[in-house]
């Protein structure tokens, strides 16, 4: 976490299903490649929606499952591997869109 308007900075480390700060207490928040990792990614997004001030910003990335190419001359085990990867993806997708509600 990061608050630039008082030039401080702070690093939180824990379970990111169960932030450990306060409601409404970061400035930003920064998710790199996480939620494919975790568990919950709906709880993790909520928990993020959670401890973000209302005039706060977050930074997501993720990997684009849907660009995924598989270059191997078994064709049919590429395109099940995409498939596979993909519809993790779009499920991530779904949880991120679904958080906080």
């Amino acid at each position: 976490m990061d608050d630039s308007r008082s030039g401080a900075g702070h690093d939180a480390s824990g379970d990111a299903h169960a932030l450990p700060l306060a409601t409404a207490s970061a400035d930003r928040v920064k998710l790199d490649r996480v939620l494919m990792h975790v568990a919950s990614p709906s709880r993790v997004l909520a928990e993020v929606h959670r401890v973000l001030r209302a005039d706060g910003l977050v930074a997501l990335a993720e990997p684009d499952w849907d660009t995924l190419v598989v270059d191997d001359p078994d064709v049919e085990t590429s395109r099940a591997y995409t498939r596979f990867f993909t519809a993790i993806g779009q499920a991530t997708a779904t949880n991120r869109a679904t958080a906080g509600r």
